[in-house]
């Protein structure tokens, strides 16, 4: 039997604060400051006030409204070099998706990620790019994510205190 659930939509700065709770109960896997919080807040608002084309926030209402948000979607597009395949130089990178505890398992993190998937196309990105958490490598790959396998990361802040 299939679940319905409300329709994805464009995220607002009326969901800003609730974004933020999301985040923090979704877990994020690391302590949360107050200072992330404002930061994390100011952040989405200056982007999505200004409707900085950049940025794609796709939110999932919840349908009992314990909460507001079920889930989320939240990345950026970012200008690159042309390529042959890539005229434009654009890629959408999705930053962010998470699904509050009580609503996980039931389809609202692929909802908001190929509402995501959708309006990148539509902005012009051929391609999406993210970071999967191994426990969430499968639902990826079932939308047709596949592995580069040669991303590297440096963290900057640990690097420099190491030495």
């Amino acid at each position: 039997m299939r679940t319905t659930h409300p329709a994805p939509r464009a995220a607002e700065v009326r969901d800003i604060e609730e974004l933020t709770r999301l985040h923090v109960a979704g877990g994020l896997g690391q302590p949360v400051t107050d200072t992330w919080r404002t930061t994390h807040g100011a952040g989405l608002a200056r982007r999505m006030f200004h409707r900085d084309p950049h940025c794609i926030a796709v939110v999932l209402d919840a349908p009992d409204q314990t909460s507001r948000l079920a889930s989320a979607a939240v990345g950026f597009i970012h200008q690159g070099l042309c390529r042959p395949d890539n005229a434009r130089g654009l890629t959408a990178h999705l930053s962010s998706v998470v699904t509050m505890p009580a609503y996980r398992h039931r389809g609202y993190a692929r909802t908001v990620v190929n509402a995501f998937i959708a309006l990148a196309g539509e902005r012009g990105c051929p391609t999406v790019t993210l970071q999967a958490r191994p426990e969430a490598a499968g639902l990826y790959e079932q939308l047709g994510f596949v592995s580069a396998g040669n991303v590297l990361i440096l963290d900057i802040q640990r690097t420099r205190a190491a030495g």
